[in-house]
């Protein structure tokens, strides 16, 4: 006998990724707020459900900076895997819902290039399963518009966030 689920019992609420947008200016990377880009099951959210989530997710700001394309830190962002084997990628938070209910967020965080979506949001999209969840379709402000960055790259962590109302840690 191991444990048994209900129809409404599921082990996971939600699964999302935050981040910053890909379309983000990045003459003011460091003081754009994070958002969803990407949530599971799709669903009808309020707003202020979408607006609570990245502020557990980035508690000291989106960490958005700017660095050198040809950098070794640039190497390791595209094929290292620090992420995997540092607890200080990872944290748990929890949320009260107005009935009392408690979920918990488990959370990785990994600095990725902020214009590339990750492998699977952007398959999800080309093949029209995933909505935009972007207010704004506006490309502004890309490294390839600034000749003054032309030589750098935006980077900023992203947080993929299973929220549960199990704690699967302690």
């Amino acid at each position: 006998t191991g444990l048994s689920f209900g129809e409404e019992d599921k082990i996971y609420e939600m699964f999302l990724v935050c981040g910053l947008d890909t379309n983000v200016d990045i003459n003011y990377i460091d003081q754009t707020e994070t958002k969803p880009l990407y949530i599971y099951p799709k669903k009808d959210y309020t707003f202020d459900q979408l607006k609570i989530l990245p502020t557990f997710c980035f508690p000291n700001g989106n960490g958005a900076r700017l660095i050198r394309k040809d950098s070794v830190e640039m190497n390791e962002i595209l094929y290292g895997e620090t992420h995997l084997h540092s607890s200080n990628n990872s944290f748990i938070f929890t949320l009260t819902s107005q009935d009392a209910t408690i979920y918990y967020g488990i959370c990785v965080e990994k600095v990725e290039i902020v214009k590339q979506l990750p492998t699977f949001v952007e398959e999800l999209r080309e093949e029209g399963s995933l909505s935009s969840l972007n207010s704004s379709n506006d490309n502004i402000a890309s490294s390839k518009d600034n000749k003054a960055y032309e030589n750098y790259e935006a980077i900023c962590p992203r947080v993929y966030c299973l929220i549960s109302k199990y704690p699967f840690f302690s």
